[in-house]
């Protein structure tokens, strides 16, 4: 950087010799020879005039002197014996050449009249001597020593030049020495200085006080300025890049490291343990029910909740410990360098105590509970993916079992899971194969004991496994989304079996289909049922919508608004299994429903004085106020179907009336049942008379 900042500013000595010194010198070496010559030609003029006129005069009285005392013919020897003179000639008054000696000077007079006003020719300089000698006038043009001095005036002036040339070599001598003393060496220094200045961080530091105030040191300090411009920026560009660093790996409600972080820790945490052969555990939290908790509530006490869960979790964290935030409502918590694996089962217990220790928001006492999955490394795992798998299928196992529980991995739960995801592939092969198959048992009239409708429950015939329960693939199915393409195909399939069957001739029936709190949340649900019943052209009162009571709950403002949309569309409504979720009254009055199912967990232990019965006959009590109709299930023997029939129910459904049935069984049994129902019939017999 330095070599470029010297470059830039020309600051070399061959550039400093050649450009700044010799143009310098120039300069005061042709200045010195402009005001040279003009100084010294003139004085050097003048001296030649003085000089000229000097001898001249000198001459003239010598001359005048020796003629005083001679005559005319004399005049030859008194010239030759003149100082100064090197050539003269004498004229008379008339201008008529007398004698002549040496070189001299030759002129024209005038005018006859006036030989006083001759004018000389030829020489630069010359004498004319106006003489009375013997009162006569006569006329000498003399040649001087002094025409010396005129004759060479130009080898004189070639002289004052080679003077002056001399004058300024010598002046160029000076400005270089100069030069060398006031700029050359302070630059050299200079040049030093800046070749051994030193970097800080980005800028260049001049040690020397008198460069740093120089001009030089300016240039330096702009640089300098320039340098801290550019340093300012990439320091604002590295402070934005960490801030989206930051956000990209940490969760921005609790500033945990987010899944993302948490997988590379992990990775390195692993990597580390391997390398120096120690344990380490991964917890998985999940919080149980926390969407009816924000839903109870609201979303800002649901965040202050979780700010509020991931405090005391780092609370209870040691520092080599890393504590994170998955999802929504699950947390991680790393634990490295386990002396024991003893102090695994204790840290769930401080974790899960952590979470269920009740908060005060708004007056209120609130707690959270939650269910764990654990996994340990290196015993059950290789690396980190494969740790964190297993924690999270501990996790999945410990919420099917039950709320609030803690599930270690084991091999078993690998293969429970590697089975069910081997069981969700083989429900995506079922609906493209059409190997599900709906069974339908009865809805029959307690009073009447007639057939009202039927339940369409969807069941699976493998091609390997053989039956399949639904309890094991609709639970699967729920977890992995398939629910929804499964239900379109019970909806549309069922709408097919109602056209055949009315076809056929059989009674009129209400077939009640279940919808899942998963398709109860499709924002297009209603729309698809529209498009179903009339592609197929049915009346909607053959079709009955059953939704479970927790379904409903979970967002029960947006539940009452979806179920009105099926009330105007002409659809039946059905809560099911109620008395099993959390429904209050207020709610209940509020929901457009026709009928409501009481749960065979209370039918089946029923009898005359148990509590089963007074829950169940409250239900009922509750159902006439509201003008809905009661459908009991699960009843398995008769006694069940008369004291429901005695409390006030209106349908019984149950294996004490039939199975459920494939619809071609349950189309015979449905024709046996209203023929066994006609022959119940009594007749009257006519009167004899």
């Amino acid at each position: 950087m330095k070599a470029v900042l010297l470059k830039r500013l020309g600051l070399t000595r061959k550039n400093l010799n050649s450009n700044m010194g010799r143009r310098t010198s120039a300069w005061v070496f042709f200045t010195i020879l402009v005001i040279g010559f003009m100084i010294m030609q003139p004085t050097a003029w003048r001296y030649q005039d003085d000089l000229v006129s000097a001898r001249s005069e000198g001459a003239l009285q010598t001359f005048e002197s020796m003629l005083k005392n001679a005559d005319v013919l004399e005049f030859p020897e008194i010239i030759s014996r003149a100082p100064q003179v090197r050539g003269a000639r004498v004229y008379d008054i008339s201008g008529t050449s007398l004698y002549a000696f040496g070189p001299f000077p030759s002129f024209a007079p005038n005018g006859k009249d006036s030989p006083e006003k001759a004018s000389l020719e030829g020489q630069a300089v010359q004498d004319l001597w106006r003489v009375e000698f013997d009162n006569r006038r006569y006329l000498i043009a003399v040649n001087v020593l002094g025409n010396d001095i005129v004759d060479s005036s130009r080898d004189f002036t070639l002289r004052i030049l080679a003077i002056v040339m001399v004058l300024g070599l010598l002046a160029k001598m000076l400005a270089t020495y100069a030069i060398d003393r006031s700029v050359q060496r302070p630059m050299d220094k200079m040049i030093f200085s800046l070749q051994q200045a030193r970097l800080s961080g980005e800028k260049l530091l001049v040690v020397d006080k008198d460069i740093e105030k120089s001009e030089f040191g300016a240039l330096v300090q702009e640089y300098n300025s320039l340098i801290e411009s550019q340093i300012s920026i990439e320091k604002q560009v590295e402070a934005k890049q960490l801030s989206l660093e930051h956000l990209a790996h940490h969760d921005q409600l609790t500033q945990l490291p987010n899944r993302l972080q948490c997988k590379r820790l992990l990775k390195q945490n692993v990597a580390a343990s391997k390398r120096h052969n120690r344990r380490m555990a991964v917890y998985l939290a999940d919080l149980d029910n926390f969407k009816l908790f924000n839903d109870r509530f609201d979303q800002r006490t649901g965040d202050l909740v979780v700010a509020e869960i991931a405090q005391r979790l780092m609370a209870i964290a040691r520092e080599e410990d890393t504590v994170g935030r998955l999802d929504g409502d699950e947390f991680i918590i790393i634990q490295n360098d386990i002396e024991s694996w003893d102090s695994v089962p204790a840290m769930a217990q401080h974790i899960q105590a952590a979470i269920s220790e009740p908060l005060k928001h708004r007056g209120m006492r609130m707690s959270v509970h939650s269910s764990m999955g654990i996994a340990t490394f290196p015993s059950g795992a290789q690396d980190a993916d494969e740790l964190l798998n297993n924690a999270t299928y501990a996790l999945q196992e410990a919420k099917q079992n039950g709320r609030g529980r803690v599930q270690m991995f084991t091999d078993e739960i690998r293969e429970k899971v590697l089975d069910r995801v081997q069981l969700e592939e083989e429900i995506k092969i079922g609906i493209q194969k059409n190997q599900f198959e709906m069974y339908y048992q009865p809805k029959i009239d307690l009073a009447t004991s007639k057939v009202t409708g039927a339940e369409a429950l969807i069941r699976w015939i493998h091609p390997e496994r053989g039956f399949v329960s639904p309890d094991d693939f609709i639970a699967v199915a729920e977890e992995t989304g398939l629910i929804i393409p499964l239900s379109d195909w019970i909806l549309d399939n069922v709408c097919s079996q109602i056209v055949l069957w009315n076809r056929i001739g059989l009674p009129e029936m209400q077939i009640a289909i279940n919808l899942s709190a998963l398709q109860f949340q499709d924002p297009d649900l209603v729309g698809k049922v529209a498009a179903t019943i009339a592609k197929h052209g049915i009346e909607t009162r053959h079709l009955e919508l059953e939704i479970t009571e927790s379904a409903i709950m979970d967002d029960a403002d947006e539940a009452i608004k979806l179920l009105k949309s099926f009330r105007e569309l002409g659809v039946s409504l059905a809560i099911d299994d109620f008395g099993t979720g959390y429904s209050s009254l207020s709610y209940l009055k509020q929901f457009p429903v026709h009928t409501l199912k009481v749960d065979q967990a209370f039918v089946r232990e029923m009898d005359e004085d148990s509590a089963d019965a007074v829950i169940v006959k409250a239900i009922i009590g509750l159902c006439q106020q509201f003008n809905m109709k009661v459908v009991a299930e699960g009843i398995e023997t008769d006694k069940q179907r008369q004291l429901l029939r005695d409390f006030g129910a209106q349908i019984g459904q149950g294996y004490f009336f039939s199975k459920p049935l494939p619809a071609v069984d349950f189309g015979r049994w449905v024709l046996n049942k209203q023929q066994e129902t006609v022959a119940q019939i009594p007749v009257k017999k006519a009167a004899n008379g």
